[in-house]
């Protein structure tokens, strides 16, 4: 998946900067097509299994710190 520089939807879609209203000039199915790439992606991202959770190592790890992952689950 790739990076692709723009414009932010919510910057397209909403009246002002403070308010979560929608625009009154969109149209519904403008909006609808949104929603359905914004549900693609979605479901892309929790097609997704990864067998152990954790983080990648640091390069290079300062002197004196604990690198640790987690092997277990869940995290709560």
């Amino acid at each position: 998946m790739d990076f692709i520089e723009g414009v932010s939807v919510n910057t397209l879609l909403r009246q002002q900067y403070n308010t979560r209203l929608l625009r009154d000039d969109i149209y519904d199915d403008d909006v609808k097509f949104l929603y359905r790439q914004f549900a693609r992606i979605l479901l892309q991202l929790f097609q997704i299994d990864f067998t152990v959770l954790g983080s990648l190592p640091t390069p290079m790890a300062p002197a004196g710190t604990v690198q640790a992952s987690i092997l277990t689950e869940p995290m709560t």
